[in-house]
């Protein structure tokens, strides 16, 4: 049944009155109806656009964190059977998931470190050494505009001197792109809230149903944009 129909009474005056009273009333159920979307403001887009960019940035590291918990329990567990090179990898597949604030990549670098320190008291200077690469590629795969775990890296640096007096500044791998690496990051948030705006402004209720307007084509267009910035970001970093 019509609501607004349950709204106006059966019972009005006749004439120019009775029909002022029933549009009035109509008009008031439908300012009441709370079955009735409100129209979309942009407020309430920047509102819903932070909470998408928020729970990518959640899932995102979410993922990398379990990602890098399993790799480390496997490397313990192949450490503790003896298995070292195997453990490496797994310890190595670790620090490649970085996320800030994530224990399992530091204690990922702290068993690289036991392995090498280990390994150069029995005098096997190559197992040392694959230990140590290993800390510093793994820091240098996850820079991208700051470069995480400078601490490790120096100590690793050092130690690989004393042991072989070729490391140093000149045997980094080449750094990623700043310009690119910021490229990725403002190509895909740009995308994500060009995407939302695009859905809130085209899908924000029946009476505005519409992809013909200009705001809907602008974001249409920028989300190519930034999408195409976040890919070339990705190649280029």
């Amino acid at each position: 049944m019509n609501r607004n129909r349950e709204c106006i009474p059966r019972s009005l005056p006749r004439g120019i009155f009775g029909m002022f009273m029933k549009i009035t009333i109509k008009n008031k159920c439908l300012i009441d109806d709370p079955l009735k979307k409100s129209p979309v403001t942009w407020s309430r887009v920047l509102v819903r656009t932070a909470v998408v960019l928020v729970g990518v940035l959640v899932l995102v590291w979410a993922v990398n964190y379990w990602r890098s918990a399993q790799n480390f329990r496997q490397g313990r567990a192949l450490l503790d059977d003896g298995k070292v090179v195997d453990a490496i990898t797994f310890f190595d597949r670790t620090l490649h998931a970085y996320t800030p604030f994530n224990p399992y990549v530091e204690n990922a670098a702290q068993q690289l470190w036991e392995i090498a320190e280990q390994a150069r008291e029995k005098k096997d200077i190559r197992m040392a050494l694959i230990a140590l690469e290993t800390i510093r590629q793994g820091y240098y795969a996850s820079q991208s505009f700051y470069l995480p775990g400078r601490q490790w890296i120096r100590r690793a640096d050092a130690m690989i001197f004393r042991l072989s007096g070729t490391a140093g500044p000149e045997n980094n791998p080449a750094a990623p792109n700043v310009f690119w690496s910021v490229a990725v990051l403002v190509g895909f948030l740009g995308w994500i809230c060009a995407v939302v705006c695009f859905i809130a402004k085209s899908f924000g209720g029946a009476e505005n149903f519409s992809f013909k307007s200009r705001r809907t084509a602008l974001f249409a267009v920028a989300g190519g944009i930034f999408y195409v910035l976040w890919i070339l970001g990705m190649m280029k970093a």
